[in-house]
């Protein structure tokens, strides 16, 4: 037996397995019903408090992490995060050997690199101008 044969029959056998012990809907009691009832019963003024009370904590919680970023004196931290990747990206090109290669090589890297460019621009607006139709 193939692969692709293997896979198919798993795959029946895992349908059919799902098919044999499917239930149409777990008991709960009412309950589900009974919490979206509630919800769609509550008084239209604790709804906007409710947006209120979350856009309060969002502010606090910003504030608390501004405050503390400055007491960590994050933004020297960042800072030199910063330059130690711009080093790393020097080192990274300048380890690069291009001795070896010979311009023709370089043209065509970069050609190559303009018409997939060049490509993916094209497909792009075909596939928005399908998908708008």
């Amino acid at each position: 037996m193939t692969d692709e044969r293997k896979k198919i029959a798993d795959e029946a056998l895992v349908e059919q397995f799902f098919m044999e012990h499917r239930q149409a809907s777990i008991p709960d009691n009412g309950f589900a019903e009974k919490v979206m009832e509630a919800v769609a019963q509550l008084p239209a003024a604790q709804k906007p408090r409710v947006y209120q009370l979350n856009r309060i904590w969002s502010v606090a919680c910003g504030v608390a992490a501004v405050i503390f970023l400055i007491r960590a004196d994050a933004l020297t931290q960042l800072k030199q995060c910063f330059w130690n990747i711009v080093n790393e990206v020097q080192n990274v090109f300048t380890a690069i050997d291009i001795t070896s290669s010979t311009v023709v090589t370089l043209l065509l890297g970069s050609l190559t690199l303009l018409y997939v460019g060049l490509f993916n621009i094209v497909a792009d607006s075909r596939y928005s101008s399908m998908r708008n139709s």
